[in-house]
């Protein structure tokens, strides 16, 4: 029986290699019921697969024995390798006679509780004058300003401080009589505020320096800055103004010298009004404000008489003034600064005197917003300055429309002049100045107001 089936596998071989096939396969026909052409088509897809399963073949069998034991892959060899249990002895603890370490215990940190620490600024250092031909009158005792300098503990008390209004004509001439009428309101067993003014500045300097006087309560006038550096004087100056737009307190100052009553005025004496146009005054006038605010008594001293008459020959027929008329010590300060000093002098001079306004001025008032101003004198002085206020708030306003529109005529001439501007640019540089701080100012009094309101809660 087996060598039957034997027989029919060589046979099938046979016919498959192409081989003369025996039984069962015909002679002519090949395999029985088919033709000899589709025989040869079947003998070559069966060779095909024979050889393609040998190979296959093979390269499975060899997969197995090399990259199975490499790569512990599926083949019957690797599976029986892994199949085989392995058990590893168990490993026994060894007994250490060290000794324990603890661990350390934590303790919860400490809960400091830190003071808020204040941060005093620094003492700004206040800038010292610059080298220049001017012999500068440098200020030393003086409160700063109250509402931006000053700290809380550094308040200043009224009683303890000479008050010291510098006046700059047609400025804010109201503040004289104000400052009267706070004086016998508040300090009518002081002596009357003093005026302090070009002419008798120097005799003022020498007599309290000879007798040693005490200071006033109040001085006012256009003198007064500087007059608590005497030698003998122990109090400090509390420094205040009241400055106008420079445009407008030139007209004002025009239409004042302009009336008959007012020609012999110091500001008004040195040019002829029923000539001279209001530019020319103008560019004469010069600046009034800048020229006060380096204010030193020496220049109208016969130490400084020969140079100071010098610069008037020159500076005078220049800004068209009188020559017969006896120049006042305002207008030589004036001819000083314009003849001795280079353009470079007097740019270090302004920026001297920009950067110290808030160091000098206790409080900086503008004659535009008069009754405030006079709101933040109270508070700074304790003083009851708010009492005389004006009924209307500005100067303006009390101005019929005639005169209104006339002011408006002359200060459009003033300002469409370059030649102006040019004259008073150290005026209108420190009028901007003092608007800034001004209004710094105003914020903190309403800052103030609001704290105490709160605390009055």
């Amino acid at each position: 029986m087996r060598g039957k089936e034997d027989n029919r596998l060589t046979a099938i071989v046979s016919w498959l290699t192409d081989r003369r096939p025996k039984s069962p396969i015909d002679k002519n026909m090949g395999i029985k019921g088919v033709s000899r052409k589709m025989t040869r088509k079947l003998q070559r897809v069966g060779f095909w697969i024979v050889m393609t399963t040998w190979v296959l073949a093979l390269l499975g069998y060899w997969s197995n024995v090399f990259v199975g034991d490499i790569s512990g892959g599926t083949s019957e060899v690797a599976v029986a390798k892994r199949s085989i249990p392995v058990t590893a002895a168990p490993v026994e603890p060894v007994e250490c006679n060290c000794p324990k370490l603890e661990e350390p215990k934590q303790e919860p940190a400490p809960v400091i509780v830190q003071e808020p620490v204040k941060l005093e600024p620094e003492p700004e250092k206040v800038k010292g004058p610059p080298k220049t031909n001017y012999p500068i009158f440098e200020l030393k005792t003086y409160i700063p300003n109250y509402y931006t300098k000053l700290s809380d503990s550094e308040k200043p008390l009224a009683d303890e401080t000479t008050l010291a209004f510098m006046h700059s004509k047609k400025g804010s001439g109201v503040m004289k009589s104000c400052i009267l009428d706070v004086w016998k309101a508040a300090y009518a067993s002081e002596p009357a505020p003093e005026i302090v003014y070009d002419d008798n500045v120097v005799g003022f300097h020498i007599s309290h320096n000879k007798d040693a006087k005490p200071l006033n309560k109040f001085y006012v006038g256009e003198a007064t800055f500087g007059i608590c550096e005497l030698s003998h004087n122990q109090k400090p100056c509390a420094y205040f103004t009241m400055l106008r737009e420079p445009y407008e307190r030139i007209v004002s100052l025009y239409e004042h010298c302009q009336d008959a009553n007012h020609k012999n005025d110091r500001e008004c004496s040195l040019w002829n009004f029923k000539s001279i146009s209001i530019v020319d005054f103008a560019k004469g006038f010069g600046n009034h404000v800048f020229s006060h605010m380096l204010y030193n008594p020496a220049i109208c001293s016969n130490k400084y008489k020969a140079r100071v008459n010098e610069a008037i020959k020159v500076t005078g027929q220049k800004d068209k003034i009188d020559m017969s008329k006896r120049a006042h010590c305002w207008y030589g300060h004036k001819a000083y600064i314009d003849y001795f000093l280079s353009k470079e002098d007097k740019h270090e001079l302004l920026d001297y005197v920009l950067d110290n306004l808030q160091n000098w001025f206790t409080t900086l008032g503008i004659a535009d917003e008069y009754n405030f101003s006079l709101q933040l004198m109270t508070e700074a002085f304790g003083a009851p300055f708010k009492k005389f206020r004006l009924k209307k708030n500005t100067f303006e306003e009390a101005r019929s429309p005639a005169q209104k529109k006339r002011r408006l005529d002359l200060k459009y001439q003033l300002m469409s002049d370059p030649s102006v501007y040019e004259s008073l640019y150290y005026d209108l540089r420190i009028y901007d100045e003092v608007l800034k701080i001004f209004h710094q100012q105003k914020r903190q009094y309403f800052s103030l107001m609001a704290d105490k309101a709160d605390r009055r809660r």
